[in-house]
C-alpha cells in the first residue's frame, strides 16, 4: 500500500468558507463586500473574533486518508480551526495556521509533505515554486487556472493519480507553466 504523505488546507477544501462568507455579509444584496480589500478589512475586524462562524462552517468533502497535517491561513483563534476539524470527524493531525492574507505556506509544509492540496492559485504556484509539489483542489473561484495540477475530488486514489502525473509532466518544470 502507497504511504503518500498529503498535506490539506481546510478552507474551501473541507469546509465551505467562501459561501459562508458571502451569505454572512450578504453580498448579493451588498456586491462591494466581494473586493479583496472589503473582504480583508471584514474578516479581519469582524470574523477574526467571531467564533461562532468559524465552528459552525459547512462540510465540504470528507476525506479517506489521514492528512500528516493541515495548513491553513486563517486569522482566527486555532483552536478554533482544531474544534471544527475535530467536531467534524477529520483526523488529528497537526495544525499549521498561518495569521493573515497570501502568506507562505512552504516554510511550513516543506520537507513535511509529499504533495499539499490547496484551493487558492496563488498558493500553489508558491509552493510549486518553493519546491513543494501541489495540487488545486478545484473551486468555482480558480477556474482561470486551467487542467494543470487540478483535481475534482479529495479521494485518496485520485490524489495518488493527480499526483503521478503532475510529477511526470509538469512539476519539474513548473516555473515555465507561469
Amino acid at each position: 500500500m502507497r504511504d503518500l504523505k498529503i498535506g490539506l488546507d481546510i478552507d474551501d477544501c473541507l469546509c465551505y468558507w467562501w459561501e459562508s462568507y458571502c451569505e454572512y455579509y450578504n453580498v448579493k444584496k451588498y456586491p462591494s463586500r466581494l473586493k479583496e480589500h472589503q473582504i480583508t478589512k471584514n474578516v479581519v475586524r469582524d470574523l477574526k473574533t467571531n467564533r461562532q462562524f468559524w465552528i459552525t462552517l459547512p462540510i465540504k468533502n470528507k476525506i479517506d486518508f489521514v492528512p500528516v497535517l493541515y495548513c491553513t491561513a486563517r486569522v482566527n483563534n486555532k483552536a478554533w480551526s482544531k474544534k471544527w476539524l475535530k467536531d467534524n470527524g477529520f483526523p488529528n493531525s497537526p495544525v499549521y495556521q498561518m495569521y493573515g492574507h497570501r502568506v507562505d505556506k512552504s516554510k511550513r509544509v516543506k520537507g513535511k509533505v509529499d504533495v499539499f492540496i490547496d484551493d487558492s492559485i496563488h498558493n500553489m504556484i508558491q509552493l510549486n515554486l518553493a519546491g513543494v509539489p501541489c495540487l488545486l483542489y478545484s473551486t468555482p473561484n480558480n477556474q482561470s487556472w486551467g487542467e494543470i495540477g487540478r483535481i475534482e475530488s479529495l479521494d485518496y486514489d485520485t490524489i495518488c493519480r493527480a499526483y503521478d502525473e503532475f510529477m511526470e509532466k509538469y512539476f519539474y518544470n513548473f516555473k515555465d507553466l507561469v
